[in-house]
């Protein structure tokens, strides 16, 4: 290969790393159950921010616990607004996950343990049939709560 070739292959490698990674996010997306939040609790943009927590971490636990389900590490940004919880991904990858927007009295408090860590989470239970759980830190849970006067309640064993 002369050097007239390398920006080529190079570009190739790029263009298939890409590739790579938007099927990577499309099967992430899928196996989080993204799409179902996505219909359940469709986004509402206009609704007043109270606070936003940036760089957090989300365990989703899905109905069926048939699988585990995954930990997404410091990619979303958890938004208090007067009305709800927005839940946003990283906006690089915002294409595959569009935010979701959970009204405060469609969550239900729970406390969940951590199955590696030990550590005691905040679990928000959301859906009424077949509820999904989402976690996150407890020490956020209880900003947000503090922020939206209460309207997040907060168990007492993570106070």
């Amino acid at each position: 290969m002369d050097n007239s070739q390398v920006p080529f292959v190079l570009a190739g490698m790029l263009l298939f790393a890409a590739a790579l990674l938007a099927l990577a996010l499309m099967f992430a997306r899928r196996l989080v159950g993204w799409p179902r939040l996505e219909e359940m609790f469709p986004d509402q943009p206009d609704d007043q921010i109270v606070a936003r927590y940036t760089l957090q971490s989300l365990y989703v636990a899905k109905p069926s616990k048939s699988l585990p389900g995954p930990y997404i590490q410091g990619l979303v940004s958890l938004i208090a607004c007067k009305n709800g919880l927005r839940i946003a991904v990283w906006p690089v990858i915002a294409f595959f996950f569009k935010p979701i927007f959970i009204p405060w009295e469609a969550i239900t408090p729970v406390t969940v343990t951590m199955k590696v860590t030990g550590l005691k989470g905040f679990g928000l239970q959301v859906g009424s049939d077949e509820p999904f759980t989402l976690t996150i830190i407890a020490r956020v849970a209880r900003k947000i709560s503090a922020v939206t006067n209460g309207r997040l309640e907060i168990p007492p064993e993570l106070m």
